[in-house]
């Protein structure tokens, strides 16, 4: 059971990385639309 905390530890590092990396492409791709209009 300490192993399954483990991968869960870790699964919610990574889902919170790639979050942050959604929105940092988002906020990118919408700074990039503003420049093109």
């Amino acid at each position: 059971m300490a192993q399954l905390g483990l991968v869960v530890e870790q699964l919610q590092q990574l889902n919170s990385y790639i979050v942050q990396k959604l929105l940092m492409l988002i906020v990118t791709t919408q700074a990039l639309q503003k420049q093109q209009v």
